[in-house]
């Protein structure tokens, strides 16, 4: 049995982080060129009885049911007239105009399961909170984010190879090779603590705007702070916690949600700091941000996410983030923002070497 305490403990850890300030003023410039004018038709397609199957079929077995009650079994079973049913059903759904906040909150808010993390001891147990969402839910996201990715895979790379991309992190990695032949290039990794759970929802709202036809059904998501329920029957816990910042555990859309707010943060650094040219590399494989560069401008680079992450409601860290230089170049002085940070034994990227001479 896991201590009350220990669970409350990681479920304000990964939660309830603090809210994010203002964005900076090139960040919402940047936001509004992207959001001026839609340049799809912003009606989705009907969903398809074949592609519903699909989805239906796709959905793993044996998961905790959501609030619904529902399970990927039950769905299964379903004959072929309440699929029919169905898929009109998800069509409202994610129109989100229209469903009042009993649908939204049957669709947005979780049920809390607690696991036990495989380094726990016998004198300590630690745990691991998984927000659980409805299978309603996940079924409409998956539908959703089928229809978004073409889409995706063009506003977000070539900085961001996480989303959308097959073979993403071998896109990433090609970049950085070519880059470290510059002559005293240096490599940066970044890092983020609880990236996807602290991300600023506001942020998430705002560049959802991206795609007009997705903002109704993940602003009705995600506009009335969600619950997760910890289902607590002897008061150690509270009955539910309001989730007010971050993507949602179990969201299929939420890696892809958090992939456009951090691309507001890198586009809102290349925008700010002058002093960045076009020989310094960023790209992003979901949270694992990479800067290739001569080591000053990746120092700039650097001290400009320090500046403007917080206002993302994201944090650097620091402890996390490792450099690397030629070491033939290694009796150079670096720049004060790298000093001090990690160093990196060898040259990798998303584990991948990306230094050695018979990687190139």
């Amino acid at each position: 049995m896991i201590p009350a305490d220990r669970v409350w403990t990681e479920l304000q850890r990964l939660f309830l982080p603090p809210g994010s300030n203002s964005l900076p003023m090139e960040a919402e410039d940047i936001l509004d060129s992207w959001t001026a004018a839609p340049a799809q038709s912003t009606t989705l397609p009907s969903i398809s009885p074949r592609d519903l199957h699909t989805r239906i079929r796709a959905l793993p077995l044996g998961k905790s049911a959501g609030p619904s009650g529902l399970r990927a079994e039950h769905l299964r079973r379903l004959r072929p007239p309440t699929q029919q049913s169905l898929a009109r059903l998800l069509d409202v759904i994610l129109e989100g105009h229209q469903l009042g906040l009993t649908a939204r909150r049957l669709l947005s808010n979780c049920f809390l399961t607690v696991l036990k993390k495989p380094t726990s001891t016998a004198t300590e147990l630690q745990c691991r909170p998984i927000a659980v969402p409805d299978v309603l839910r996940k079924l409409a996201g998956q539908l959703l984010l089928q229809r978004l990715r073409p889409r995706l895979a063009e506003f977000l790379a070539p900085i961001q190879v996480g989303i959308a991309l097959p073979g993403g992190s071998e896109l990433a990695v090609l970049p950085t090779r070519l880059a470290l032949q510059r002559e005293a290039a240096g490599l940066l990794t970044v890092d983020f603590a609880n990236a996807f759970n602290t991300v600023s929802r506001q942020v998430v709202l705002d560049m959802a705007r991206v795609f007009p036809e997705a903002h109704p059904f993940v602003k009705a998501i995600y506009a009335d702070s969600p619950r997760v329920y910890t289902n607590s029957t002897d008061g150690s816990l509270p009955p539910f916690i309001e989730v007010r910042e971050g993507v949602q555990q179990g969201d299929p859309l939420g890696p892809s949600l958090f992939a456009c707010g951090l691309q507001l943060l890198l586009a809102t650094v290349r925008a700010r700091d002058r002093q960045v040219t076009e020989a310094t590399h960023l790209s992003a494989y979901l949270d694992d941000v990479t800067v290739v560069g001569p080591p000053a401008e990746v120092g700039h680079v650097l001290q400009s996410l320090r500046t403007f992450a917080p206002a993302f409601n994201l944090q650097l860290r620091d402890d996390k983030c490792e450099w690397w230089r030629d070491p033939t170049y290694s009796s150079m002085p670096l720049p004060p923002n790298l000093d001090g940070l990690r160093r990196q034994g060898g040259t990798k990227q998303l584990a991948v070497p990306v230094g050695d001479p018979l990687c190139m």
